[in-house]
């Protein structure tokens, strides 16, 4: 075993999240020793539950529900437990990544309460590629410094709030506190609230806080698509629009056709028009906002959207269109985060307006060798841990010489095109950085590591399998078909994932004819 340790490369992965887990895995099925530090006391990242906020460390709320379902968000080769329900809150999320953990014997690779400080390129990373990596042991109390043939930096993007300026704030005499550090709605219990952003966060925000305030005002400068989890039938409607002949429909078929149907489909549950938020950008743009409760709040008063807020008050605030101030105690900062690596410098990762000029998101343009990544930072249209998983897998195969790697003026030529098709493509804002489309994305990485399923050959030996590929949702076990470690078992976990579907809808039973007349 210490001549096998003493051979393998060693390599650091920061963080054991969902990013951090799956890289972990990726690395040690390619060979590699690997060493996980991680700053608090648990795994899970953004999907563990914490009373206390902490700097640098992802947050959410007790109501937390993921926004994707489990099948989409699933790793491609650990399908979720068919009890699972199929969107997850935080506490079956985080039992997830426990269970994959556990199966693939990730938990003696993390050290625990280890915050790494400072990574830096050793006097021959131009030859070698390693990275001197200072790590701060909070259980000992103590600094170590080790030295890795690789690095993956795997922290997130949610973990340093980012508060934008807005005219006479510092006027405002009431509470101003970011989502990041809300964990329970009791402290706002029969308070005015404002809620700043009508994200992901701040409209969960505002449906949770509405159940015990006085009263939640909703602010949305720009507006946004607003779509709900059960799409037709009450099954998970991202299971309807994330397959291939979908994306295959979306790149063909001219966009303003393809906007009309889309944006037609998700007026007939929520008509943006008459709540007053349709936005300027077209649907799937940007993220849209995943909520169900937010039409019912608003329709009850709970809820009262306004728009941008033109300045503060004292008491309150003025909102744009408006002459009266409006009194509230709490406003509630829904701004998004910092794109933020602190202990990288800003040569290695550098964040340039709206833009992080990465490789293909993951690799940082100008090293000599390709042996530091930063996987899972990501904004993801569709499940962002098997993004996360193909970005590891990338990764473990660039580091282990198994596929070419380009040079750095082909990876500056990728670049600047991809920057260029994502300019076009996408609506340009602070949220919609490094943002990919999951079934795009996932074949242009796959492809690199041969793990692409080829659908000609597939048609041919296996056309069930190939038209439940094509025709039905692009699920993550597609990625296991063929290619560096295939799994046996992803034809009969694309098969019957509807079975995994069904299987936690099924808790009533009772005779079907159970009402007899007198």
């Amino acid at each position: 075993m210490l001549e096998e340790m003493s051979q393998a490369k060693l390599v650091a992965v920061i963080g054991a999240g969902a990013s951090g887990l799956t890289t972990i895995k990726s690395l040690k099925e390619e060979g590699f020793y690997v060493v996980c530090y991680e700053k608090t006391d648990d795994l899970g990242g953004l999907w563990k539950y914490r009373e206390e906020e902490m700097e640098g460390v992802s947050s959410i709320m007790k109501s937390t529900v993921a926004n994707v379902s489990k099948e989409l968000m699933s790793f491609s080769d650990f399908p979720p437990p068919r009890s699972f329900p199929n969107f997850m809150s935080h506490k079956y999320v985080l039992k997830y990544l426990e269970k994959y953990a556990e199966a693939y014997d990730l938990l003696r690779h993390i050290k625990y309460r280890h915050e790494v400080t400072r990574i830096l390129p050793t006097a021959d990373n131009y030859r070698t590629g390693r990275w001197e990596v200072t790590i701060k042991d909070n259980a000992k109390n103590r600094i170590l410094v080790e030295v890795f043939d690789g690095v993956a930096v795997c922290i997130g993007r949610y973990g340093f709030p980012r508060i934008p300026s807005f005219n006479s704030l510092d006027a405002f005499k009431g509470k101003v506190v970011h989502t990041h550090s809300i964990k329970s709605a009791e402290p706002f219990k029969d308070q005015t609230v404002l809620v700043i952003g009508a994200g992901n966060s701040g409209a969960d925000a505002a449906v949770y806080l509405s159940s015990v305030a006085e009263q939640v005002y909703l602010s949305s400068r720009q507006g946004t698509w607003v779509v709900q989890r059960p799409g037709p039938k009450g099954l998970p409607a991202d299971l309807n629009y994330n397959r291939r002949i979908v994306n295959t429909a979306f790149r063909k078929l001219p966009r303003r056709l393809v906007f009309w149907y889309m944006e037609k489909q998700v007026n007939k549950n929520f008509n943006h028009n008459t709540y007053h938020l349709k936005p300027m950008h077209r649907f799937m743009t940007k993220r849209p906002t995943i909520n169900d409760h937010l039409g019912s709040k608003v329709l009850s008063g709970d809820i009262i959207l306004k728009g941008a807020v033109k300045h503060f008050t004292e008491k309150g605030v003025v909102f744009r269109g408006e002459n009266d101030a409006t009194n509230v105690d709490v406003v509630i900062m829904a701004t998004g985060y910092q794109l933020k690596v602190p202990f990288l410098n800003d040569i290695i990762f550098q964040v340039i307006g709206d833009h992080v000029p990465l490789f293909k998101h993951v690799f940082p343009p100008h090293l000599s060798v390709p042996s530091m990544a930063i996987i899972g930072m990501t904004q993801v249209l569709g499940g962002f841990f098997p993004v996360c998983e193909m970005q590891a897998r990338w990764f473990a195969n660039v580091l282990n010489n198994k596929i070419p790697f380009p040079d750095k003026g082909d990876i500056i030529n990728d670049i600047t095109l991809n920057t260029e098709k994502e300019t076009k493509l996408l609506h340009s804002s602070a949220r919609n950085c490094m943002q990919v489309y999951a079934i795009p994305y996932m074949d242009e990485l796959a492809k690199l590591i041969g793990a692409k399923p080829n659908f000609r050959k597939m048609f041919l030996r296996d056309p069930k399998l190939s038209w439940a590929c094509v025709m039905g949702p692009c699920l993550p076990y597609q990625y296991r078909l063929e290619g560096p470690h295939a799994w046996s078992g992803a034809r009969d976990a694309i098969l019957n994932y509807k079975e995994r579907v069904l299987a936690p809808l099924r808790t009533r039973y009772e005779s079907r004819h159970a009402f007899v007349s007198a």
